[in-house]
């Protein structure tokens, strides 16, 4: 074997050691003081730049080293444009949160906060309160016979109305055979709004020869008319042998 194979042989056991030492220094980020780190885009002579839980230190040739922790990480300015400063970048997962706010855990669904409504959007007026239709209003009412024919079997007798509460009596005693009646009328009654029709009851009074006497009534049902309006009424009634044919007029006022 040559010398100079020899000689190979002895710096490449030499020199192994020694650079699996600097590999391993290399990959933990330690160069030793005043040591420069080279390698692929790698500028000989920027600052060396360290990783760790504490400050940020380099070492530069000259000048003050610019550089600094970022969002818990470190970075470098070196060979940055002057007044260029680097994008500070957020811990994953808690993008668009406040300072100090609280992360959500791992796995959580985020949680979505409602916005406020706007002031005078998102309300609807309630519907106007349903109306009730329109009643008639109360009115005056006055009721006219116009004619009343009285015919009346063996014996006597005699009729009177009542309309409203009130009562008339046509005749001033008992009868016999045919007997008319002048033309007479009720007082004024007020009567309620809605109101369409109201009794008239005729009340018979009979004395037969033999000196009983029978009693019956009948009714008649008058309609109402409105306002500034009136009806006519032709009817015939009958009771213990008593006929009674009425001609009616109603008339109806404003109060």
């Amino acid at each position: 074997m040559s010398k100079r194979a020899i000689v190979a042989i002895v710096m490449f056991a030499v020199l192994t050691p020694a650079v699996g030492v600097a590999a391993g220094l290399l990959a933990q980020g330690r160069v030793p003081s005043g040591a420069v780190a080279a390698g692929p885009g790698v500028e000989l002579g920027a600052p060396v730049v360290h990783r760790g839980t504490g400050a940020a230190t380099s070492t530069a040739p000259d000048g003050p080293a610019r550089g600094g922790a970022i969002g818990g990480a470190v970075t470098s300015t070196a060979g940055l444009p002057p007044g260029s400063r680097p994008a500070a970048s957020g811990t994953a997962g808690t993008g668009g949160l406040a300072p100090g706010a609280a992360q959500p855990a791992p796995g959580a669904s985020p949680t979505t906060v409602p916005s406020p409504p706007l002031s005078g959007t998102g309300t609807t007026a309630p519907p106007p309160a349903p109306t009730s239709a329109a009643r008639p209003a109360a009115r005056s009412v006055v009721l006219e016979v116009v004619s009343l024919e009285l015919r009346v079997g063996p014996g006597t007798g005699d009729v009177s109305a009542t309309f409203l509460g009130l009562t008339e009596s046509p005749f001033a005693q008992q009868v016999s055979g045919s007997a008319s009646s002048p033309p007479f009328a009720f007082a004024p009654v007020e009567v309620a709004g809605g109101t369409t029709t109201a009794p008239l009851e005729i009340d018979f009074t009979r004395s037969l020869p033999s000196g009983r006497t029978t009693a019956g009534t009948a009714t008649v049902t008058v309609p109402l008319p409105g306002a500034g309006s009136s009806r006519q009424v032709d009817t015939e009634v009958s009771q213990v042998g008593i006929s009674v044919h009425l001609r009616l007029e109603v008339t109806a006022t404003s109060l």
